[in-house]
């Protein structure tokens, strides 16, 4: 089977922004990111982007139809967000790729990324993640977004680079064209 396009989840700080990218860059492939979109969103409303229950559900939908529209309709994208690889399952020409990472190494990422002490990286993250959960089982009646029965691969960052992450999905895009 050919795929037509990869859909990348994870949860914060598992790497799947920077897989992304670098997928897109080595594919030539469109990158669209859910994430980008909705802090093009929160800064157009001069929002605080931690506030994950501000967007009105209609832009949530909005970028949910879009997505999946953007999936049946389009080639060579890489889509990256926490509910891709769900709002995939059911194309089987999209790679569905889970990343997944141990929470200590996830929190000092997002130290890291978000210039923050480590204590602050992981009280960030555990309320974000547990705002998300409520607002897409809210939204979609789903809370198992991130369980790897929707996904092709799952690959677990916490001890490899990013051009390891970048190779195992390129191996299994190689097996599969």
């Amino acid at each position: 089977m050919k795929y037509k396009n990869i859909a990348i989840s994870g949860d914060i700080g598992t790497g799947k922004s920077t897989l992304a990218r670098l997928l897109s860059e080595k594919l030539d492939w469109e990158y669209i990111s859910a994430g980008n979109y909705f802090r093009d969103w929160y800064k157009s409303q001069g929002m605080d982007v931690s506030k994950v229950y501000g967007i009105p559900e209609d832009e949530d939908r909005k970028m949910e139809a879009d997505f999946k529209k953007d999936m049946a309709e389009k080639e060579g994208v890489v889509f990256e967000s926490r509910l891709a690889g769900w709002l995939a399952k059911d194309y089987t020409q999209t790679l569905k790729v889970l990343c997944v990472v141990d929470p200590e190494e996830a929190y000092k990422r997002v130290a890291g990324r978000d210039s923050v002490s480590k204590i602050e990286a992981k009280a960030l993250s555990q309320k974000r993640a547990k705002d998300l959960v409520g607002k897409f089982n809210n939204l979609y009646a789903v809370s198992d977004f991130l369980d790897e029965k929707y996904f092709d691969i799952v690959i677990d960052t916490t001890n490899l680079s990013p051009d390891k992450v970048l190779e195992k999905v390129l191996d299994k895009l190689n097996t599969n064209n």
